[in-house]
């Protein structure tokens, strides 16, 4: 099977707002065959390589209970 590969630079792909931060997914579903979901969250500064794909079902699920729930600042210690 050939694939063509999939090149987004930093902010392109499907982007879900979760107030203080981001998430914006490269990769999930059929563009990784199931097998892996890669995603950018903006703001927490990393990104996510996950296994088994289908981590982007549950992005808007986390971006509807996060504008319920809005970040606050981090505590120092």
């Amino acid at each position: 099977m050939s694939r063509k590969a999939s090149i987004l630079g930093p902010g392109q792909g499907r982007s879900y707002p979760m107030g203080r931060m981001q998430a914006v997914f490269k990769a999930d579903g059929e563009e990784g065959l199931g097998a892996y979901s890669v995603s950018e969250w903006q703001r927490a500064g990393f990104i996510s390589f996950n296994t088994p794909g289908g981590f982007e079902e549950q992005a808007q699920p986390i971006a509807d209970w996060l504008a319920d729930n809005p970040l606050g600042d981090a505590l120092g210690g």
